[in-house]
């Protein structure tokens, strides 16, 4: 198992995270 598609993976949530954030201001 790498970690990388993982790493991906919370890249793309934390992103989508942020962008609920901004709409939400």
């Amino acid at each position: 198992m790498s970690s990388l598609p993982l790493l991906s993976f919370i890249d793309q949530f934390s992103r989508k995270q942020k962008n609920k954030l901004l709409k939400d201001c």
